[in-house]
Protein backbone atom coordinates (compact mmCIF):
# COMPACT_ATOMS: atom_id res chain seq x y z
CA UNK A 1 0.00 0.00 0.00
CA UNK A 2 1.43 3.50 -0.99
CA UNK A 3 1.58 6.03 1.62
CA UNK A 4 -0.46 8.89 1.43
CA UNK A 5 1.16 12.12 1.94
CA UNK A 6 0.04 14.65 4.23
CA UNK A 7 -2.57 17.13 3.92
CA UNK A 8 -1.24 20.71 3.05
CA UNK A 9 -3.75 23.36 4.22
CA UNK A 10 -3.99 26.28 1.90
CA UNK A 11 -1.74 28.97 2.17
CA UNK A 12 -3.72 32.55 2.91
CA UNK A 13 -6.13 33.71 5.12
CA UNK A 14 -9.25 31.42 6.11
CA UNK A 15 -12.76 32.77 5.36
CA UNK A 16 -13.70 34.06 8.86
CA UNK A 17 -10.12 36.42 8.67
CA UNK A 18 -10.90 37.73 5.17
CA UNK A 19 -14.88 38.41 6.27
CA UNK A 20 -13.59 40.22 9.72
CA UNK A 21 -10.80 42.16 7.12
CA UNK A 22 -14.02 43.17 4.99
CA UNK A 23 -16.37 43.90 8.04
CA UNK A 24 -13.86 46.39 9.73
CA UNK A 25 -13.04 47.66 6.65
CA UNK A 26 -16.78 48.60 5.77
CA UNK A 27 -17.14 49.85 9.00
CA UNK A 28 -14.85 52.49 9.34
CA UNK A 29 -15.75 54.07 6.26
CA UNK A 30 -18.64 54.02 6.72
CA UNK A 31 -18.05 55.80 10.39
CA UNK A 32 -15.63 57.56 8.97
CA UNK A 33 -18.29 59.11 6.31
CA UNK A 34 -20.92 59.23 8.92
CA UNK A 35 -18.96 61.12 11.31
CA UNK A 36 -17.66 63.62 8.78
CA UNK A 37 -21.10 64.09 7.45
CA UNK A 38 -22.29 64.89 11.28
CA UNK A 39 -19.88 67.32 12.26
CA UNK A 40 -20.54 69.24 8.56
CA UNK A 41 -23.77 69.13 9.56
CA UNK A 42 -23.27 70.66 13.56
CA UNK A 43 -20.63 73.01 12.07
CA UNK A 44 -23.54 74.41 9.47
CA UNK A 45 -25.62 75.37 12.48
Amino acid sequence: MAQRAPAIPKPGPTRATVFWRYAIFWLLFFGTIFFISLFGVVAEA
